[in-house]
């Protein structure tokens, strides 16, 4: 068991208490990255305490799209990949990199995005798939809210650690 410390900050404040924890795996981000390796690392068999500084989503402009090799992995770790397609913008829709002037003004150009066709099909079991970051981040949320090997803790953030053979104390 790792020595406890009590001088730490947790949250930016000293801490009074005993913030040891012990737990195998800590994961740092609550981006769809952290939740995705949670999500893994849980159908392994995997235990680990995700954390995030910030206690909301953050309203900046995110990612919006999935990459065959990310679904191919989500669906084989039995994320439900068709209820995820069905989430985002249709394939009709996505098809197309639009040049505005501004929201509400007229296109001055498009672009083809990415492969949207069937036949990539032939080289991947995945498609592309255009998705807001916070609707794939929900998404995954949803699929871990009842799992007992993920805890997850927003408004925490990870300041320092100091290896002391054989254990880390932060």
């Amino acid at each position: 068991m790792a020595p406890s410390r009590t001088d730490v900050l947790v949250n930016g404040y000293a801490s009074d208490s005993d913030v040891s924890v012990d737990i195998p795996v800590l994961i740092v981000g609550g981006g769809p990255t952290g939740l995705l390796q949670a999500y893994l690392l849980s159908k392994l068999g995997g235990r680990s305490i995700l954390i995030e500084k910030y206690p909301q989503r953050l309203a900046a402009p995110k990612a919006h799209a999935l990459s065959p090799r990310s679904l191919e992995i989500c669906r084989q770790f039995q994320l439900d990949t068709p209820a995820l397609r069905r989430l985002g913008t249709p394939r009709s829709e996505a098809y197309w990199v639009n040049f505005l002037t501004d929201l509400s003004r007229e296109s001055i150009g498009r672009l083809p995005y990415e492969r949207m066709d069937t036949d990539v099909l032939d080289a991947t079991p995945e498609m592309i798939h255009n998705i807001p970051q916070p609707v794939f981040e929900s998404f995954v949320c949803s699929a871990l809210a009842a799992d007992q090997n993920v805890e997850i803790r927003k408004g925490v953030s990870f300041v320092a650690a100091v290896q002391v053979i054989p254990t880390i104390i932060n």
